[in-house]
Order: structure tokens, then sequence, then C-alpha cells
């Protein structure tokens, strides 16, 4: 579904500039793919090149997918009156229009992103146990990016799983997806079965 966010009077061309964070965008982009990972809220702001013609008027709309022209053709933009936020997980694609009073139009678009605020869950092990013999952890994660078991990159097997082997002293897991998010936790997994012996008189 499209969420419909905003036209502003520029005072200049109908060329433009979409703006967040550190990159920015001055045409209608192929969205083929969602490669761009945020982990935190991102701050849209949509600008008119200089010399621009005053009548030019400016709106803009918020899709998870990527849009054909006849998609945008028959799209509702909202008017684009201040600079805006996304906050919300999900997979994004912000669209400008640029119109001039004798019906000419420009498209500026994104690349498709996705915004991932959460860390990837971790089951099987806890932070701070100790375990014998062996211990598995399942990782639940939709944009993994790796995990490592004290610096050295592992692989998960078919069900998203990894065998922790027995080993002298402490394992730091660390599990990262794509936006940044991190997991760490520190077991022990002992070569072999301690018991406690309770001595009585």
């Amino acid at each position: 579904p499209l969420r419909l966010v905003g036209s502003e009077m520029c005072i200049r061309d109908s060329t433009g500039t979409i703006s967040m964070g550190d990159k920015s965008w001055n045409g209608l982009q192929d969205v083929s793919s969602f490669e761009q990972y945020y982990n935190k809220t991102q701050k849209v702001t949509i600008t008119c090149d200089n010399n621009s013609d005053p009548s030019i008027t400016v709106g803009y709309l918020i899709s998870d997918s990527a849009l054909s022209s006849d998609d945008l053709g028959a799209a509702t933009f909202t008017e684009y009156k201040k600079a805006f936020s996304i906050k919300d997980e999900g997979k994004y694609v912000v669209y400008a229009k640029l119109s001039s009073e004798d019906g000419k139009t420009t498209y500026l678009s994104t690349d498709g992103f996705i915004i991932d605020t959460h860390a990837p869950k971790v089951t099987g092990i806890a932070d701070g146990e100790t375990y014998c013999l062996s211990a598995v952890m399942t990782v639940k994660e939709s944009h993994l990016a790796k995990v490592t078991v004290n610096g050295e990159e592992k692989s998960l097997d078919d069900d998203h799983s990894l065998a922790l082997e027995a080993t002298d002293g402490e394992q730091t897991i660390i599990v990262s997806d794509k936006a940044g998010n991190e997991t760490k936790l520190t077991v022990t997994v002992n070569k072999k079965h301690l018991s406690l012996i309770h001595i009585s008189e």
C-alpha cells in the first residue's frame, strides 16, 4: 500500500533533489532492489534547484515498492511543506513530483531502502551462561549480515542454527544485521561435564 504523506512553491526550475542523511538523488531512480539499510529514523528533505520557475509546486508520496511511470501518473501526491521523518520499520521509496503551471512534470525518487531498528534475536543460549560439551544457537533475522565467534565468521545451517564447540574459556558471539544492529553474547562451553559433590556430616 502507498502512504501519502505533503506542494510548496519553489523559487527556482523543474529540477530538484531529495536528500536523506548523507545521500541525495536528483532524478528518477531505477528501483530494482532494496539494498540500503538504516537502523534509525530518517529525515527527508526535498528542494528545487537554482533558477527555477516560481510557479513550480512540489508534492511527495512514500511507497513500499517501485512504481512505474503509469503508477506515478495515476498517484495522488501530497503537498510538501517541510522536511518529514520516516521512522517505522519497513521497505521504502520516496517519490517527489515537480509540477509547473504549463503542465510540465518532473519525477524524482530515492533508491529503495529498508529501516530495521531491531537487533537480531538469538535463542538456545543466554549471555553469561555455561554449557557442557556443546550448545546450539539459532538466529532469527531477516537481514542477517554475519555471525562471528571469537572474531571468526561462522555460517549458519539451513535451520539458521550454529553448534558451538566445547573449548577452553569464554566464547563471544556477535550477530549483526545489514542495518548495523547487533546482538552480543558471551558463553562458556566446557569440554566435559562438571558436577558438584555435596559433602554432609
